[in-house]
């Protein structure tokens, strides 16, 4: 896929480079020339190199990646309800498929654990605005 390039070490995709950039930042991910990302949260995710100019941009799919969850009232603070909050089964991702690596939430992420999910790392790496929003990431994530 042209233009995505490690932010850090500037590997192309199909170039392996699991050993680590020439910072010392080991890497885990190999991402084959042909891959295809899916974008399964509802923002655009911009992805911008060191100089910060974007080098990726996923649109969202239409599908939404989400975590199910239930909640259980455990207390109360000022007359307003406190509840804990549980995340359950991951909702909306597909069957991995050879080849296409999926961009979801952190949360998601996490609760997935696959090889092939990514959440964009929303960090101190991150592009924000003067407000804080995000404008762009620099990597993405696995847990």
């Amino acid at each position: 896929m042209a233009g995505l390039e490690c932010p850090c070490c500037h590997a192309w995709a199909g170039e392996y480079h699991a050993l680590g950039c020439p910072n010392g930042q080991p890497h885990e991910v190999w991402v084959p020339p042909t891959a295809r990302l899916v974008n399964l949260t509802p923002h655009a995710i911009k992805v911008a190199g060191e100089d910060g100019e974007t080098i990726l941009e996923a649109a969202p799919s239409g599908q939404v990646a989400r975590c199910t969850t239930s909640s259980e009232v455990v207390g109360e603070i000022c007359g307003i309800e406190v509840v804990k909050t549980t995340f359950g089964l991951v909702d909306g991702l597909p069957p991995a498929e050879e080849g296409t690596i999926y961009i979801v939430s952190s949360l998601v992420a996490q609760a997935a654990d696959r090889d092939d999910v990514v959440a964009p790392d929303t960090g101190p790496t991150a592009i924000r605005d003067e407000a804080g929003r995000i404008l762009a990431v620099k990597r993405f994530q696995r847990f």
